[in-house]
Parts: C-alpha cells; sequence; structure tokens
C-alpha cells in the first residue's frame, strides 16, 4: 500500500471514531434529559366510614363505586368497585367502619351502599363525588344508617275487645338522644306499629275526644320499654271504657205556611251541636237530605242540643235548645221546627242601662235619612227587652241602598255612654234586619260611673263577627264555655242569630 492510501485508511479511521464518539455524547445527554422528566402526584381516591343514627361506627357494610362515561353521562357498570367496611375494631388497617377506595380514576363517581335487614338510611344512600385533578389526598365521604325495630302497640278495653281510634305516642326516653317523638293511631284491629331506633322509650295513650275511659293497665297509662335490635317487641295497654254508646237523632223540620195542610220537610245542611254540661263540644254536624243528623257513640250522661240557625230568612218555629240524658244505647230523638220568614227592609238595634247592660224599655228611638229625599220612617220604642225595630216598605223604591242616622232621644236623669246617633245603610235588596254597630248605652245620674265623660268600656268586648261565626263556636275557639259566652253578652237573646260586624264579649 502506497503512502496516500495509508493516509486516507488512517482518515476514515479518525472520522468512525469521531462519530462514534457523537453518538455516545448524544445518547448520554439524552439520558440524563429523560431522568429529569416531572412525576405526576395527583391522587384519586376515596376514604369514608359508616355510622349508626346514635354516631357510632357501623360494621358489616358494602360500599360501591361506579363511574360515569364522560361521552353519554351515565353510569358505566364496567367501571364498579365494591369495597367492604373494616368489621374488627382495632384493625391495623384502619377504624372500624371505615372503607378505602385506590387508585381511581379521575371523573365523576357514584357511591352507593348496600342495603341490610332492619335498617335504613339518615342521610342519602347514594350521592355522586367529582375527582378532578388538584388533589393530593384522598377525599372523605361518610355513610349515617339508622338500624329499626318494630314495636307492636295493642289497645283494648276489659272484654278485650279491641279499640281504635287512640293515640299512642313513642317518646324517647334518659340516653335516647338522637330520637324523636312518634304518633300513631289504633287501627280497626286496635294496633298502632312503631318502627323506633334502638334505646330506652316512653309510651303512652290519648284516648278520642268525648271518650270516658280509665287505665287499667298499666294503671298510670304509661309504660317504658328498652328497644332492641332485631324485635319486634309487642306492648299492650288496657282500658275500661264508661258509656260510650248513647245516641242522639236530630232532625229539622221546614214548618209550612198555616192552612197548607202540607207536612213538615226535612231541610239539609243545617249544623246541630250537641254539648256537655260543662259547655264544651261532644259532637256536631250536618243534617243530611232528609233532614236528620245521628250522633252516635256518646258516653252516657246529660247533654244540651243546640240547632243554628243561618243568618237571614228563617226563625224557630219550636225550641232551638233542648236538654237530654243518655242512659242507655237507646237513641234519643230531637226535633227542630223552623219556618221561612220574608225577606224585608228593616234596622235592628238595643238600648241599655250600663249598669249590668240590661235592657231599657219604653225609650224612643228615631231614623232620618241622610238625604232628604228618601223614605222617613216613624219614630219607635224599645220593647221589654230594650230591643227596638224600624221597618221599610219593600216596595219603594226609595228605600233601597239608603243611609239613615238612628238615634236615640235624651231622656232627663240619664246620660249617653255612647254616641246619640250612628249611621245605618240598607242594602240594596231585602233580606234580613241590619243590625246597628253598637248597642246604644246609658247611666242614671248620679251613679259614679255616670262621672266621668265618654262611653263605658267593657274588657275583652271587641271581638267583630265575621262571616260564618257563631256565638259558641267562638267561645270553643277561645276557649270558653257556652255558658261563659252567655252570661258574657246577655244582650244576645238568641245565641243561633248574632250579624256579621257585630260586637261581642269574650270572657
Amino acid at each position: 500500500m502506497n503512502i496516500q492510501a495509508r493516509r486516507f485508511s488512517l482518515h476514515g479511521l479518525l472520522a468512525l471514531l469521531l462519530l462514534l464518539a457523537t453518538l455516545l455524547t448524544a445518547g448520554v445527554a439524552g439520558a440524563a434529559t429523560h431522568a429529569q422528566d416531572p412525576t405526576p402526584i395527583d391522587v384519586f381516591c376515596v376514604t369514608g366510614s359508616v355510622i349508626d343514627h346514635a354516631e357510632q361506627p357501623s360494621a358489616d357494610w358494602t360500599i360501591t363505586a361506579v363511574m360515569y362515561d364522560p361521552d353519554t353521562g351515565l353510569l358505566d357498570p364496567g367501571t364498579a368497585v365494591d369495597v367492604e367496611t373494616i368489621n374488627v375494631d382495632d384493625s391495623d388497617v384502619g377504624p372500624l367502619g371505615s372503607f378505602k377506595f385506590d387508585d381511581l380514576a379521575v371523573g365523576k363517581w357514584n357511591f352507593s351502599i348496600g342495603t341490610k335487614v332492619g335498617w335504613s338510611p339518615v342521610t342519602p344512600a347514594s350521592f355522586d363525588v367529582s375527582l378532578p385533578y388538584g388533589h393530593t389526598d384522598c377525599v372523605t365521604i361518610r355513610f349515617k344508617m339508622r338500624e329499626v325495630v318494630t314495636v307492636n302497640v295493642l289497645k283494648i278495653d276489659t272484654n278485650h275487645t279491641p279499640l281504635s281510634g287512640y293515640i299512642i305516642k313513642a317518646s324517647p326516653g334518659a340516653g335516647n338522644f338522637f330520637a324523636s317523638p312518634v304518633e300513631m293511631t289504633t287501627d280497626d284491629d286496635g294496633m298502632a306499629v312503631f318502627t323506633l331506633t334502638a334505646g330506652l322509650w316512653e309510651f303512652t295513650e290519648i284516648a278520642p275526644a268525648g271518650s270516658v275511659v280509665a287505665p287499667v293497665s298499666p294503671a298510670n297509662g304509661a309504660q317504658t320499654l328498652d328497644v332492641t335490635a332485631p324485635g319486634p317487641h309487642n306492648i299492650r295497654f288496657k282500658n275500661r271504657v264508661y258509656g260510650g254508646d248513647g245516641c242522639i237523632e236530630a232532625y229539622k223540620r221546614d214548618v209550612p205556611p198555616a192552612g197548607s195542610n202540607q207536612d213538615p220537610t226535612g231541610l239539609p245542611g243545617w249544623h246541630v251541636y250537641v254539648l256537655r254540661s260543662d259547655g264544651t263540644t261532644a259532637a256536631e254536624g250536618a243534617t243530611d237530605a232528609t233532614g236528620k243528623v245521628t250522633f252516635s257513640d256518646l258516653p252516657f250522661g246529660p247533654y244540651t242540643v243546640h240547632e243554628s240557625l243561618p243568618p237571614s230568612g228563617w226563625e224557630a218555629a219550636s225550641a232551638a235548645n233542648y236538654s237530654v240524658t243518655l242512659e242507655n244505647a237507646e237513641c234519643v230523638t230531637v226535633e227542630f221546627s223552623n219556618r221561612q220568614v220574608e225577606p224585608a227592609f228593616c234596622i235592628v238595634g238595643r238600648k241599655v242601662d250600663t249598669n249590668g247592660l240590661v235592657g231599657l224599655p219604653g225609650w224612643e228611638i228615631t231614623a232620618e235619612p241622610t238625604v232628604s229625599t228618601d223614605y222617613e220612617p216613624g219614630a219607635t220604642t224599645t220593647d221589654g227587652l230594650g230591643y227596638f225595630r224600624i221597618d221599610f216598605p219593600s216596595n219603594d223604591y226609595r228605600v233601597p241602598d239608603s243611609e239613615y242616622n238612628v238615634c236615640e232621644t235624651t231622656v232627663d236623669g240619664w246620660l249617653a255612654h255612647t254616641a246619640t246617633c250612628q249611621k245605618v245603610r240598607l242594602p240594596s235588596i231585602p233580606g234580613a234586619c241590619v243590625n246597628t254597630g253598637f248597642d246604644f248605652e246609658n247611666q242614671q245620674v248620679g251613679h259614679a260611673e255616670s262621672k266621668g265623660n265618654g262611653p263605658v268600656s267593657t274588657p275583652g268586648c271587641d271581638y267583630k263577627v265575621k262571616a260564618g261565626d257563631q256565638l259558641y263556636k267562638i267561645g270553643r275557639d277561645h276557649g270558653r264555655t257556652a255558658k261563659q259566652m252567655r252570661d258574657a253578652n246577655p244582650s244576645i237573646r238568641n245565641p243561633n242569630i248574632i250579624r256579621v260586624g257585630q260586637t261581642i264579649c269574650i270572657p
């Protein structure tokens, strides 16, 4: 080989060595660059626990996680993962009742708890959790479950006959801090079925309104039960029921005009009330299409029966109140007769003595139209109870919707304790009489009350009658008896007839 050829071979060898060195350097540099890439440390895991209603750990539960498909928004069953709660206390893995899901994918997941007989959820048994980027710790969830136990309560009388309609109340006892009172009503079999949480409970009973009963077992009408799983527990109340088989049948009759030779006809839809001797309501109801209403299962004893008259168009044609005594199961019949009254234009009111609000008879009352061209009725005088009535013709065009100043005359030796005049407007069509807004009230000169100025006010006499009101119903709504209402309103002759806007006293 010549010298030129050797030089060429040497140069080629050097070039080859240089290329190898370059490749080696690049590989080392590349390896160094790859070793310095960052490592993601975001985590997608969920830890949780299950507790009971008393906020104590609860074990033996299965928790399921299912991911939502990001494209369809629906749960993807193929992603379902089940874990079991830790069921051994002091476990090295975690606390009792706890669980954990590791290595979940980023996205939206649904978590649910399995079912167990006798348990129900306190918090939702299924809910969604989103696992986005950005978490370096597991998210925490919790399920709260309640173990319920069935308690059957039987209610019977001394003949062991089931008693329906009784309220049984279960109230949390000592130490039962996480429970609330529950009320159930006994059914036709005398049963009230409760589903309660474990713990101490006190059971009491409430008899239906109008029932007269006495507890037999337990003697005080209350009993305590330590409710424990799994149940069921069975307890019983026994009562002695007094009476309960009494019956009253009330009829409302429409009395035909005299000489019509027609028989009375039943009046449907009229209200009848049965009151106990203390004035409280034992029963009430409306007459049926035949004019009859029946009150059954009333305890034996004395009652009064009252009809309710409508505000206008009718008047009583017989007694409106009856006294009855129930002594056996035979129904006592009460009949009310009513007569239709022709509608009219009239004004009614009363004149009373401030001393006791007793009516003042023989007092002249006048009515002057506020428009001089309207009809002018004559003066009238109060009757023996202090009442007056001013009548107007029903066929005079000047009467409908006219307004009048109704005034009392002044009498020597008496001082007015109310305004001596008041405005009253008649309706546009005939109907019931229009009542004055207040009773005219006077005090004889010389009494201490007459030395003051202005009207004497009576405490509690500021209730304005509304449509549908009745004197005894107003009393019941305010916890007053029928007798108290009658005594406080002596000016009301018929407790079934009060007018809208009238002022009455509530003692």
